[in-house]
């Protein structure tokens, strides 16, 4: 079966009428802001973190509700910045989301994703979650 996407503007009409929930569009650009507002609380920004960066997140994919996209914090987090390249970033992204997942005790709770790669969007995102 071919993976197709609504045309924004569908998604948009059908979430003001109500007809879809908003869990049901694409929640990356939120993700994305619950990913910058978790980093801003531990002090660091994201958006200013030099060149060759990447970040991760760990991912509550069956509990995502709008409540944690619009107030919610990851628990866990990876980042990298001025390293040799996009797949060193990506790996020490990822690598420190997990280190801190294992140590914050969240087992099978979330799943650390990749989400940025200096600011363009990497998180492919499950079935499940489209």
């Amino acid at each position: 079966m071919c993976h197709r996407r609504l045309p924004a503007i569908l998604v948009v009409s059908l979430l003001a009428l109500g007809l879809v929930s908003p869990a049901q569009a694409d929640p990356t650009p939120q993700l994305i802001e619950v990913f910058k507002r978790s980093m801003l609380s531990w002090s660091i920004d994201y958006d200013t973190l030099r060149p060759n960066r990447a970040g991760a997140a760990c991912i509550p994919w069956d509990s995502l509700d709008e409540a944690f996209l619009d107030e919610g914090i990851f628990e866990a987090l990876g980042y990298a910045w001025q390293v040799a390249g996009e797949p060193v970033a990506a790996r020490a992204a990822m690598e420190g989301c997990e280190r801190m997942r294992r140590g914050n005790q969240l087992g099978k709770t979330c799943t650390c994703e990749l989400l940025l790669y200096n600011d363009d969007v990497r998180l492919v995102l499950p079935e499940a979650a489209e």
